[in-house]
């Protein structure tokens, strides 16, 4: 009798983290760790080198924009799917990722419970998200037709997220341009397409917003 295991691969850079997920998963009679990765190089390395069935991901890793390494995933490998585990509770993030073309989101805060029916149902070709998640997203979408929800950061790119989000944690243009490996002139491109998106007045406004919107994440990851 075939008993075949399916081989998860996991993409995080937090080792206690990667650690706990992996002794989870490995105690499952149908499921094992192929690998871990740290960085979006040795995880495409990773894919090539271990044939993985699916990818958890982190929403941050490395200080990247994880979406747009998703996307990346899609185009190198379209049939291997991804599953975005993250802390954060705004819907927003779930909403981006799986138009990068994630096919399932676990929250950190019910992810014990949730994490490996949410590998299993992807594995299906499933999508899944967790309940929480999914209560939010229905709100979220009841809102927008109501016309409620029509500003803030749910207007930003995932792009404009994560440079909002970097200058949150107190990076200057150089220091976010360096980090992304672009030029001090896109991020300032960036930048001014924030302000214009959150109607700020100038930069200290967008300073302050960033700041607040950044501590409220951080709050929910505590």
């Amino acid at each position: 009798m075939r008993n075949e295991k399916h081989k998860v691969l996991l993409l995080n850079d937090q080792p206690l983290v990667r650690e706990g997920l992996a002794l989870l998963i490995n105690q499952e009679t149908d499921l094992e760790v192929c690998g871990f990765s740290d960085n979006a190089r040795s995880a495409f390395k990773a894919m090539a080198k271990l044939k993985p069935d699916i990818v958890v991901i982190d929403i941050f890793l490395d200080g990247r924009d994880t979406l747009e390494l998703i996307k990346e995933i899609g185009n190198l490998f379209p049939r291997l799917p991804v599953l975005v585990l993250s802390m954060h509770q705004e819907a927003i993030y779930a909403e981006h990722a799986l138009r990068a073309g994630a096919k399932g989101y676990v929250l950190g805060q019910d992810m014990i419970p949730n994490i490996m029916k949410g590998i299993r149902q992807v594995l299906k070709g499933k999508i899944y998200l967790s309940k929480i998640l999914s209560e939010m997203l229905l709100k979220r979408f009841v809102d927008v037709l109501s016309g409620v929800e029509n500003a803030g950061a749910s207007r930003l790119s995932e792009r404009e997220l994560l440079i909002l989000r970097l200058i949150g944690k107190g990076l200057t243009t150089r220091q976010i341009a360096e980090k992304l490996c672009v030029s001090i002139k896109t991020v300032e491109t960036y930048r001014a397409r924030v302000k214009k998106k959150l109607n700020l007045n100038n930069h200290i406004d967008l300073l302050h917003y960033a700041i607040k919107w950044t501590t409220t994440l951080r709050e929910i990851e505590q």
